[in-house]
Protein backbone atom coordinates (compact mmCIF):
# COMPACT_ATOMS: atom_id res chain seq x y z
CA UNK A 1 0.00 0.00 0.00
CA UNK A 2 2.89 2.37 0.76
CA UNK A 3 4.20 1.89 -2.78
CA UNK A 4 0.78 2.64 -4.21
CA UNK A 5 0.37 5.84 -2.26
CA UNK A 6 3.07 7.60 -4.33
CA UNK A 7 1.54 6.60 -7.66
CA UNK A 8 -0.29 9.86 -8.44
CA UNK A 9 3.08 11.56 -9.01
CA UNK A 10 3.91 9.57 -12.16
CA UNK A 11 5.30 11.71 -14.94
CA UNK A 12 5.67 11.34 -18.68
CA UNK A 13 8.30 8.86 -19.81
CA UNK A 14 8.22 6.88 -16.58
CA UNK A 15 7.07 3.53 -18.00
CA UNK A 16 9.43 1.63 -15.71
CA UNK A 17 7.80 3.28 -12.70
CA UNK A 18 4.29 2.63 -14.00
CA UNK A 19 5.10 -1.05 -14.47
CA UNK A 20 6.46 -1.22 -10.92
CA UNK A 21 3.30 0.39 -9.53
CA UNK A 22 1.11 -2.01 -11.51
CA UNK A 23 3.07 -4.98 -10.13
CA UNK A 24 2.54 -3.67 -6.59
CA UNK A 25 -1.19 -3.25 -7.28
CA UNK A 26 -1.36 -6.79 -8.68
CA UNK A 27 0.35 -8.10 -5.53
CA UNK A 28 -2.08 -6.14 -3.34
CA UNK A 29 -5.01 -7.58 -5.31
CA UNK A 30 -4.00 -11.06 -4.10
CA UNK A 31 -3.51 -10.11 -0.45
CA UNK A 32 -5.20 -12.23 2.21
CA UNK A 33 -6.95 -9.23 3.82
CA UNK A 34 -10.01 -8.06 1.93
CA UNK A 35 -9.37 -4.45 2.95
CA UNK A 36 -6.07 -4.48 1.03
CA UNK A 37 -7.75 -6.03 -2.03
CA UNK A 38 -10.48 -3.37 -1.76
CA UNK A 39 -7.86 -0.60 -1.62
CA UNK A 40 -6.14 -2.14 -4.66
CA UNK A 41 -9.39 -2.11 -6.66
CA UNK A 42 -10.08 1.52 -5.78
CA UNK A 43 -6.51 2.44 -6.59
CA UNK A 44 -6.70 0.74 -10.00
CA UNK A 45 -9.79 2.77 -10.86
CA UNK A 46 -8.14 6.06 -10.00
CA UNK A 47 -4.72 5.21 -11.43
CA UNK A 48 -6.14 4.02 -14.74
CA UNK A 49 -8.22 7.15 -15.14
CA UNK A 50 -5.24 9.40 -14.51
CA UNK A 51 -2.59 7.52 -16.47
CA UNK A 52 -4.37 5.69 -19.31
CA UNK A 53 -2.69 7.87 -21.93
CA UNK A 54 0.76 6.89 -20.65
CA UNK A 55 0.22 3.11 -20.61
CA UNK A 56 1.91 0.75 -23.02
CA UNK A 57 -0.25 -2.06 -24.44
CA UNK A 58 1.27 -4.44 -21.89
CA UNK A 59 0.48 -2.10 -19.00
CA UNK A 60 -3.10 -1.64 -20.22
CA UNK A 61 -3.50 -5.42 -20.30
CA UNK A 62 -1.99 -5.75 -16.82
CA UNK A 63 -4.36 -3.21 -15.23
CA UNK A 64 -7.35 -4.72 -17.04
CA UNK A 65 -6.55 -8.29 -16.01
CA UNK A 66 -5.83 -7.26 -12.41
CA UNK A 67 -9.14 -5.40 -12.10
CA UNK A 68 -11.06 -8.19 -13.84
CA UNK A 69 -9.50 -10.73 -11.49
CA UNK A 70 -10.99 -8.89 -8.53
CA UNK A 71 -14.52 -9.16 -9.95
CA UNK A 72 -14.83 -12.66 -8.54
CA UNK A 73 -13.64 -11.77 -5.03
CA UNK A 74 -15.80 -13.30 -2.29
CA UNK A 75 -16.19 -9.94 -0.54
CA UNK A 76 -18.93 -7.78 -2.04
CA UNK A 77 -16.98 -4.59 -1.29
CA UNK A 78 -14.00 -5.78 -3.32
CA UNK A 79 -16.00 -7.04 -6.29
CA UNK A 80 -18.07 -3.83 -6.38
CA UNK A 81 -14.93 -1.68 -6.38
CA UNK A 82 -13.48 -3.91 -9.12
CA UNK A 83 -16.65 -3.44 -11.15
CA UNK A 84 -16.19 0.33 -10.97
CA UNK A 85 -12.57 -0.06 -12.09
CA UNK A 86 -13.48 -2.31 -15.01
CA UNK A 87 -16.31 0.03 -16.02
CA UNK A 88 -13.85 2.93 -16.15
CA UNK A 89 -11.37 0.90 -18.17
CA UNK A 90 -14.01 -0.19 -20.67
CA UNK A 91 -15.45 3.32 -21.00
CA UNK A 92 -12.05 4.63 -22.11
CA UNK A 93 -11.46 1.93 -24.73
CA UNK A 94 -12.12 2.21 -28.46
CA UNK A 95 -15.06 0.06 -29.69
CA UNK A 96 -12.79 -2.51 -31.37
CA UNK A 97 -10.98 -3.19 -28.09
CA UNK A 98 -14.30 -3.45 -26.26
CA UNK A 99 -15.44 -6.08 -28.76
CA UNK A 100 -12.25 -8.10 -28.17
CA UNK A 101 -12.78 -7.98 -24.40
CA UNK A 102 -16.40 -9.05 -24.76
CA UNK A 103 -15.39 -12.05 -26.86
CA UNK A 104 -12.65 -13.01 -24.40
CA UNK A 105 -14.81 -12.80 -21.29
CA UNK A 106 -17.94 -14.33 -22.83
CA UNK A 107 -15.88 -17.40 -23.63
CA UNK A 108 -14.51 -17.43 -20.08
CA UNK A 109 -17.99 -16.98 -18.57
CA UNK A 110 -19.43 -19.84 -20.61
CA UNK A 111 -16.74 -22.15 -19.24
CA UNK A 112 -17.66 -21.23 -15.66
CA UNK A 113 -21.44 -21.79 -15.89
CA UNK A 114 -22.96 -23.49 -12.91
CA UNK A 115 -24.06 -27.03 -13.58
CA UNK A 116 -27.71 -27.95 -13.15
CA UNK A 117 -28.76 -30.04 -10.21
CA UNK A 118 -29.83 -33.55 -11.10
CA UNK A 119 -33.49 -34.31 -10.64
CA UNK A 120 -34.31 -36.62 -7.80
CA UNK A 121 -35.04 -40.15 -8.90
CA UNK A 122 -37.57 -42.35 -7.12
CA UNK A 123 -35.58 -42.38 -3.83
CA UNK A 124 -37.89 -39.97 -2.04
CA UNK A 125 -40.53 -41.49 0.28
CA UNK A 126 -44.02 -41.53 -1.09
CA UNK A 127 -46.56 -39.14 0.50
CA UNK A 128 -49.12 -40.76 2.77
Amino acid sequence: IAELSVAPIMSYGANRDISRVLRAAADASKHEKWQVRHAAANFLRCFQGSHKFLFTAEQAEKITSTAAGLLSDERREVSSAAMAAVTGIIAALPPTDVAKLVDKYVTQAKKSKMKRKKKATGNAPEPT
